[in-house]
């Protein structure tokens, strides 16, 4: 991974505030966490949704009126637009008042599209929130820069209504156990071992000594974790078996093996209920067959 290059003497100082953190999520693109107001989002299309029933209900109502009114110029509004579109300025009421409905339902369309995107994007990880969190109360980082409501902005009050902007490389979605490399176990690892030797690897934009750990080690290492796990629990399984003569114990190492399995299928990808049932149940087979076999070959 690219160093960020040193700060040349001379250049223009990084300003405080609102400039430096949004420099800080320009460059690490992980502390892009930001408030989806999900509650003011909710009222604003509860209020389009109100002032549609009012405006649909209107022009129900003056369609009726101009149908049963016996104007020959409005007898034919119901059937034909053009009638509808050139009716004289002090016969024309529907069709303004569906003009009004045509720009209310486009800015209610429009932001239900926007409600639909915005809650297919993720929530931030509890841990770059939290190091967001320590960045702006640092004394050398952010140092405290939010007063009044805005200090309030990225507090715990609020978890429930953070989003985190996604990364443009991030084409496929992450595994559980990717996730967990990627996040609080980079935290642990850091803090048992990584702080007592790892050196910073430069500057951020602001100007701030970081660490970084490379991603594409991390997730190397989750898929040897993984491929290690796979492995290894079949492989233990068939050794367990082997060692034991009695059938009942057999079938509770069985038993514990395939809770183990699925459990590990649960949290370690992302499979669904049906995928992980399937797998369980033909691992659970595998084991029940090897010991039927072995036990047929005790008694011959």
């Amino acid at each position: 991974m690219a160093n960020a290059p040193m700060e040349m003497e001379g250049s223009a100082k990084m300003p405080e505030g609102y400039a430096k953190l949004s420099s800080l999520m320009s460059t690490d693109s992980e502390f892009a966490i930001f408030r989806k107001f999900g509650a003011l989002n909710a009222q604003n299309l509860l209020y389009y949704q109100a002032e549609l029933m009012g405006l649909e209900n209107d022009l129900r109502a003056t369609a009726s009126e101009d149908q049963n009114s016996g104007d020959p110029d409005k007898k034919d509004f119901a059937v034909n637009w053009y009638e509808l579109s050139h009716a004289k300025p002090d016969k024309n009421y529907q069709f303004r008042k569906f003009m009004q409905v045509r720009r209310i339902l486009r800015e209610y369309n429009e932001c239900l599209i926007q409600q639909a995107t915005i809650a297919k994007i993720d929530r931030p990880s509890p841990y770059n929130l939290e190091m967001l969190r320590r960045w702006l109360d640092s004394s050398t980082k952010g140092k405290g820069f939010l007063v009044g409501l805005e200090e309030e902005t990225w507090k715990e009050i609020h978890s429930h209504d953070f989003l985190a902007i996604p990364r443009p490389e991030k084409d496929v979605e992450l595994d559980r156990l990717s996730k967990m490399f990627l996040g609080p176990l980079v935290e642990f690892y850091h803090t048992l071992v990584g702080r007592y030797y790892k050196k910073e690897t430069g500057l951020d934009s602001c100007g701030n000594e970081i660490i970084r750990y490379n991603n594409r080690k991390l997730l190397r290492t989750a898929d040897v974790v993984s491929a290690i796990a796979s492995s290894a629990l079949p492989i233990g399984s068939i050794i367990a078996l082997n060692c034991i003569s009695r059938v009942m114990i057999q079938l509770v190492v069985v038993a514990v093996f395939t809770m183990i399995f699925a459990l590990m299928l649960t949290l370690m990808t992302n499979a669904r209920r049906v995928e992980t049932f399937a797998a369980t149940s033909v691992f659970a087979a595998v084991q029940v067959v090897f010991v039927g076999s072995t036990n047929t070959n005790t008694y011959r």
